[in-house]
């Protein structure tokens, strides 16, 4: 058997919160712009599979 690397998402929402941000512009100038929301995403990344050896992690 082979070990298959999954991600999961767990949960993905809005968080609302102010906060001033600068942009870089091509012409090096800086832009500040007001963010009021901010995408998070929160997820867990697997490794399953079947395995031989054990592993003691207390190690």
């Amino acid at each position: 058997m082979s070990t298959k690397e999954i991600y999961v998402e767990i949960v993905e929402f809005t968080h609302f919160v102010k906060f001033w941000t600068f942009e870089v512009k091509p012409d090096f100038s800086r832009e500040k712009r007001l963010v009021d929301r901010m995408s998070v995403s929160a997820g867990v990344y697997l490794d399953v599979g079947y395995t031989k050896q054990f592993i003691d992690e207390n190690e």
